[in-house]
């Protein structure tokens, strides 16, 4: 099979329709559908099915459709890897990252990039939710993975939703005043609370705050710790409770509970933006590999 010839089954597609599609692409009907003919040769299967009115996509057809296009696109994507490859110019990508929602499939997907495209220098930037924030307003990085809500503030980035998540309650296992059906917030309020330094993740504390208020929870003494890891060690280690989402931590220990808090406020996804209109052409081909990467791994997100 060609490109032409699958670009001529889309266009098709798109139309049921052969003379539409012909005229779409500047060739002859009979052309079309003696490609269209070809291909579903190749393939040993009819792509489309036809009657004196019209074309429908046959059953085969509808599974090629979506084949077809990932073809096409791959297709491309090497034209342009292979094109630079042997260029003395530099191609460099530059990501920032918030580390607990991204070290289970980011790592995974840079190490494709770095396979796919040798000629790519991937630089990666971890950084606090505030330091994301920064530094897409300086616009000298590429592209951003943190949390939804944050990156959502800048409108000169496209963005995505990736992982959906929402807030716990964390608190050790072997906790008296705490079950998976029960929750005692009166006793709750005089534990020691340890959160995340607001400064390094202002829109989260604002959020948790908000849930607070909206369960009657109102801690007594709040302690703020400089990581995530950090906050789940002490809470490990029996010093206070935490209310964090729930993806992506390396301590997802045995000895730690995690209750799901009721309510709208405990929503939290997690999200990747880059910049619109950018001239890099690496950001189009890690964001495919992203993509490739989450249908063939849904579980991780």
């Amino acid at each position: 099979m060609t490109s032409d010839q699958l670009q001529i089954f889309l266009i098709t597609a798109k139309h049921l329709n052969f003379s539409a599609a012909a005229k779409e692409l500047y060739v002859s009907q009979p052309a079309v559908s003696h490609q269209i003919s070809m291909l579903e040769k190749e393939l040993g299967v009819r792509l489309f099915t036809r009657s004196t009115r019209k074309i429908q996509l046959s059953r085969s057809g509808e599974l090629f459709l979506e084949d077809a296009k990932r073809i096409l696109d791959i297709m491309e994507s090497s034209r342009e890897r292979v094109s630079l490859a042997d260029t003395e110019h530099e191609l460099s990508l530059s990501i920032c990252y918030l580390l607990a929602p991204s070290q289970e499939f980011l790592p995974k997907v840079c190490n494709r990039m770095i396979k796919q495209y040798p000629q790519v220098r991937l630089k990666l930037n971890r950084m606090v939710a505030h330091e994301i924030d920064d530094a897409m307003n300086t616009k000298e990085h590429d592209i951003f993975f943190s949390l939804s809500r944050d990156l959502a503030h800048h409108a000169d980035y496209a963005q995505k939703d990736l992982i959906s998540d929402r807030l716990y309650l964390i608190c050790s296992a072997e906790h008296p005043w705490v079950n998976p059906t029960s929750i005692d917030y009166n006793k709750l309020a005089s534990e020691q609370f340890l959160m995340m330094d607001p400064d390094a993740a202002p829109l989260m504390y604002k959020q948790i705050m908000q849930l607070c208020r909206s369960i009657d929870f109102q801690p007594l003494r709040t302690r703020f710790c400089h990581s995530l890891d950090e906050v789940l060690f002490e809470v490990e280690a029996g010093l206070g409770i935490t209310i964090l989402p729930r993806k992506g931590h390396q301590m997802l220990s045995d000895s730690l509970m995690y209750i799901p808090l009721p309510g709208r406020l405990s929503h939290m996804n997690m999200g990747v933006a880059w910049r619109m209109n950018s001239d890099n052409p690496t950001v189009g081909w890690f964001l495919d590999l992203l993509d490739r990467f989450r249908e063939a791994h849904p579980e991780l997100f």
